[in-house]
């Protein structure tokens, strides 16, 4: 028979919780949203609570989720708008039984390290950020995805990315562009403005609407979180 046993913590910083399965990895849970920001940040208060629960190991090691990447390609809107205290965050998982990080985020399929752990960064479930646009411009194309971890398997845990078979499939969402501009153009859904460069969450970018080489009344980066 299964075996669960559940802890939780709240704080003023957000909200985590542990939940650990009999036959596979312990799940931890943190909130690294950041109130009205895109860059994310666990916090001191979720941090020391994390101390706390890795100082016992699981039976099976421990698996972290949370929003935003403790790590980021060499593109300077991820680092903008990656963890924030992912040094921190660091310090605290080195040496424990924390074997992989799940986050998202990004809108882009990355695996890293974070000390002994494995990262995986999924992929929007709506669209993905186009790599090859030109220096100074994130695009974001359709391409809804999602990943299937698989845990308690002898080779696990096992990852693989699911690709929705889609039309609309690459056909350009919406483009930021540096232009040095104090403000940009328009707000994406749910007041969230485009991803911003140079560390400053509240400016510089603007952005240009387009699907398939044509402008459309959708929002650029629809649905980004």
């Amino acid at each position: 028979m299964a075996t669960y046993a559940r802890t939780w913590c709240r704080t003023g910083e957000g909200r985590a919780g542990r939940r650990e399965h009999g036959r596979w990895l312990a799940v931890v849970t943190l909130d690294s949203l950041v109130p009205g920001k895109d860059y994310g940040r666990i916090g001191r208060a979720q941090l020391d609570w994390l101390g706390e629960v890795l100082a016992a190991p699981a039976a099976h090691g421990t698996l972290l989720a949370f929003h935003h990447p403790p790590v980021a390609l060499e593109v300077e809107v991820q680092r903008a708008l990656g963890l924030q205290d992912a040094d921190e965050l660091g310090a605290v998982i080195r040496g424990t039984d924390v074997q992989l990080i799940l986050c998202g985020h990004f809108h882009l399929q990355i695996l890293g390290r974070l000390e002994q752990a494995t990262v995986w960064v999924t992929p929007g479930i709506v669209s993905r950020i186009d790599l090859t646009a030109q220096p100074d411009t994130e695009r974001a194309v359709h391409g809804p995805s999602a990943s299937l971890v698989r845990l308690g398997t002898p080779h696990g845990p096992l990852i693989h990315t699911l690709h929705a078979r889609d039309p609309r499939a690459v056909a350009t969402e919406g483009e930021a562009v540096d232009d040095g501009r104090a403000e940009p153009e328009e707000p994406c859904r749910g007041g969230h403005r485009p991803p911003l460069g140079g560390g400053d969450q509240d400016a510089r970018w603007r952005a240009v609407r387009r699907s398939a080489g044509a402008a459309h009344s959708a929002p650029a980066f629809p649905g980004r979180c």
